[in-house]
């Protein structure tokens, strides 16, 4: 006779797009999921975001396609360019290429519409939403939260998912483990898609929707349109000139002429549509510690998403990572049947996701030394692989890349965790 599976209670301290997503695919396992959000909202800092395949295809299984597809756009390409000339290096093909072979979009939306897509998904399963909790303090072995304003909840097991500043991995390492700061700013503006279609140079970043990358000297430029939002969002990192000032936490204002003047010499359609911005928006790019742990000795306790492994943007799976974390926990819950083994599956996730994650930092961060290459004969290779070569292994469009696409997009992370449990020494028969 087959052992019932076992019904849990879990404790989510972060209310992003990680705590959220674990909250509805351990619900939809049956188990019981609370949700502690430190702010008075559900909310979501920033603009656009990029979902690719891996994470859209989770997002399906969860029955959200057709809420997510009332935000998102899906881009036909995306394009590598030339800063100066201009010049297409590389295309990768979207539309129908990618999505057919992993039958599942790479689409981009804004963040908050993809939070409140999960919101209400996690308020249809009957989560336990709860807002104005931050944590102060975990008994790991009670396992209990206390919220700064006093109010205590229990569960089986706790789960850290309050971002890359996490007060969850601060309590459960007994440190310090604040990011650090790179030495590079992260700008981000958004301009109006009606206007850059009136214009003949700006239409066609817009229409029909692709992202657009331009590579250039220390630094890319990356934008997209927002079509539900009739918004084109464009984001890029630089070198901090003033490294050793103190720069304030969050976006903060600066003068839309100073973006004209870092890209004055760059592609012509990137500066008109600088001209038709507005406003922008910096902020520290910040580097989260290398830590040796995901989870806590008293074996009741994970980190998932930014509070476990923080990455460069440049393979766009940040999110992603955090979407595959939740089915990941979901899914190894569900092969097990009694407390004693709650640990061992705790040590078999950060096994799983620790390796995968590492690799994805590493190739990204890889590319983002690719793409800032300055004028110069490694320039020039780069480009000419671009240009002349059919994509391989380590080629400069990672999204190209047929190795790489095939291990980020065809991965079927529900086999993987099966095999991982079934070939664990640490999944013992239930007691």
């Amino acid at each position: 006779m087959s052992i019932p599976k076992l019904q849990l209670r879990f404790l989510v301290i972060g209310g992003g797009l990680a705590g959220i997503s674990a909250a509805i695919s351990l619900a939809r396992n049956g188990h019981h999921a609370t949700v502690l959000e430190a702010q008075q909202e559900f909310s979501e800092v920033g603009a656009g975001i990029q979902i690719p395949p891996n994470a859209t295809r989770i997002l399906d299984q969860w029955g959200l396609t057709s809420q997510l597809l009332d935000y998102a756009t899906s881009p036909h390409d995306i394009q590598f360019r030339s800063y100066r000339s201009g010049q297409v290096l590389s295309v990768t093909p979207l539309i129908p290429d990618v999505q057919t072979r992993y039958q599942s979009p790479h689409v981009v939306l804004h963040r908050a519409d993809l939070l409140a897509v999960l919101v209400d998904e996690a308020r249809r399963l009957n989560v336990e939403l709860n807002t104005g909790c931050a944590a102060a303090e975990i008994d790991f072995s009670a396992r209990t939260v206390r919220t700064v304003s006093g109010r205590v909840f229990t569960g089986d097991i706790i789960i850290g998912a309050d971002g890359e500043k996490s007060s969850a991995r601060n309590l459960a390492l007994g440190q310090d483990t604040a990011p650090e700061a790179t030495g590079r700013l992260v700008y981000r503006l958004t301009v109006k898609s009606a206007m850059m279609m009136t214009e003949q140079s700006t239409k066609g970043l817009v229409d029909p929707p692709r992202v657009t990358c331009w590579l250039g000297p220390d630094m890319h430029i990356l934008c997209y349109n927002l079509e539900s939002r009739d918004v084109c969002n464009v984001v890029f990192t630089r070198a901090d000139d003033t490294p050793t000032q103190r720069r304030p936490p969050g976006p903060q204002p600066v003068p839309i002429d100073e973006m004209r003047r870092i890209f004055s010499d760059w592609d012509e359609p990137l500066r008109r549509m600088l001209d038709l911005a507005e406003s922008a928006v910096y902020w520290p790019a910040l580097k989260g510690r290398d830590i040796n742990t995901w989870s806590h000795p008293s074996g009741s306790f994970i980190l998932i998403g930014d509070a476990a492994h923080t990455m460069p943007p440049h393979l766009v799976q940040g999110a992603a990572q955090g979407i595959e974390d939740a089915a990941c926990l979901a899914e190894l819950f569900e092969h097990v049947r009694s407390r004693s083994q709650i640990p061992d599956a705790l040590e078999l996730f950060q096994e799983i996701r620790r390796a995968r994650c590492q690799e994805i930092a590493t190739r990204a961060a890889k590319a983002a030394g690719v793409w800032a290459l300055v004028d110069g004969p490694a320039q020039q290779k780069r480009d000419q692989e671009l240009l002349e070569q059919e994509p391989f292994d380590g080629y400069p469009n990672p999204f190209s890349d047929p190795k790489l696409q095939e291990w980020l997009y065809g991965y079927d992370l529900a086999k993987a965790t099966r095999e991982a449990w079934e070939n664990s020494t640490k999944s013992p028969e239930p007691k």
